[in-house]
């Protein structure tokens, strides 16, 4: 049995890795054919017509107030499964009289002793150093403020939590029209992972600061889409992904003004020069490790010794990830880590596969590369947060959800799974 579960996992891990192989061809071709040369007719095959609607468009108020009534729906829908699953276990009392400290766990405490303590480079917490600095650095500005810890925290992760929804919407209403961005932001507050965006952990941050570059290059407003792409790379290193859609952006408008091939290579060059200041988010990071440890690169130490975490590929994980869902030995792990870490990656490759014709081609770029690199470390735990925070789920789960029974279907299988991981993640914490 253990034999045909490795056969057939290691079997799934070869085949994921082909497919995405065939997706890497197709996108570089539509990533490049539509930014380059929009004329060519080969593009035809690679590109299907995006819907051009009537567009009504929400203002920054009605935005900010839909983001804020998702938030407040969604978050009550969480504590609410949470709380009466601690009823199930007699913890009620327990639960509702340490509610902030029931939703912080595993990564959470480390960032809420990084806004009391800052970075050092002795004990335990010299380990810490492998969290990204911009998130702690928000939370440590209203702690020097007074705001206690855990709730300068909260006030971070929630506050970009919902102004991540108010930049989906507007960035939806360009692409996709004004009832997709209604559903989009809906979409990402009701996603089964999405207690975490406003627990103390990076993801809320990270999509805000994401979303915010995107919108912006979409805008042609180039300088500040770099300088949000920078602090998405100080937030997490896949915010260096940010630069692949401020990029596209750069190349399109830049082809929409000249035409000669003088021109367009000359604009090119010039296009790579104008959104390589996005590296200089990481390049803070590795500054700070300098500055802490002596050395730039004591994460890369610290990830793989502590963490036992290395950059490996998305097919190995694939294939011990599907093992571990079948026979990890602690079923709490199997039911919270591995079987919903397997599930996220199927559904997300198989929107990729449904939507890369309709998906614009800076996210759909940007979604095959994140998607990539947020799996393909050794020991992954924790893939189905980080693929809860690919802002380019949500235009792609936008894309499948038109019709109105389509739309009833997706949200009502979101609330099951919140329901299934929400549970899990408070009263048994094996979901990470």
């Amino acid at each position: 049995m253990t034999r045909t579960i490795d056969f057939v996992a290691d079997a799934l891990g070869i085949a994921a890795g082909l497919v995405f192989a065939a997706l890497l061809v197709v996108l570089l071709v539509r990533y490049f054919g539509e930014a380059l040369c929009p004329a060519w007719p080969g593009l035809d095959f690679f590109s299907l017509p995006r819907r051009r609607q009537a567009r009504p468009k929400f203002s920054v108020g009605q935005a900010i107030l839909l983001s804020g009534i998702a938030f407040l729906v969604s978050r009550l829908f969480f504590v609410a499964l949470a709380a009466v699953a601690a009823w199930w276990n007699g913890e009620l009392t327990a639960y509702l009289c340490n509610l902030p400290v029931r939703w912080r766990r595993w990564d959470a405490y480390h960032y809420v002793g990084l806004m009391e303590n800052w970075y050092v480079n002795e004990g335990d917490p010299r380990y810490h150093i492998v969290f990204f600095p911009l998130y702690p650095v928000l939370g440590r500005a209203l702690y020097l403020l007074g705001i206690p810890s855990l709730a300068a925290a909260y006030l971070v992760s929630c506050g970009c939590l919902i102004g991540a929804g108010v930049a989906l919407y507007f960035l939806l209403q360009i692409d996709q029209g004004h009832s997709a961005a209604i559903r989009a932001v809906w979409l990402m507050m009701l996603c089964p992972v999405s207690f975490f965006f406003s627990a103390p952990f990076t993801e809320s941050t990270f999509l805000f600061t994401t979303l915010m570059a995107v919108l912006l290059a979409r805008k042609k407003r180039f300088f500040w889409a770099v300088v949000f792409g920078a602090l998405s790379a100080n937030c997490r290193s896949l915010g260096m992904a940010t630069a692949i859609p401020i990029f596209w952006e750069m190349l399109r408008d830049m082809r929409q003004r000249h035409s000669s091939r003088r021109e367009i290579a000359l604009g090119t060059v010039l296009c790579v020069a104008k959104v390589l200041p996005v590296s200089l988010g990481l390049a803070a990071y590795l500054a700070l490790n300098q500055q802490i440890t002596g050395s730039a690169w004591t994460f890369l130490t610290y990830q793989s010794q502590h963490w036992g975490q290395e950059f490996g590929s998305a097919m190995n994980t694939i294939s011990y990830t599907l093992k571990n869902a079948v026979s990890y030995a602690d079923v709490h792990y199997r039911m919270g880590v591995w079987t919903p870490q397997i599930v996220s990656i199927a559904l997300v490759m198989a929107l990729l596969v449904a939507t890369w014709r309709r998906l614009h081609p800076g996210d759909a770029a940007y979604a095959l590369v994140y998607f990539y690199c947020a799996i393909a470390p050794t020991w992954l735990l924790s893939g189905a947060r980080y693929l809860g925070a690919m802002y380019a789920l949500y235009p792609m789960l936008t894309l499948i959800t038109r019709k109105k029974w389509q739309f009833t279907l997706v949200l009502t299988i979101e609330i099951i799974l919140g329901a299934y991981m929400s549970i899990l993640y408070v009263i048994t914490g094996a979901v990470m």
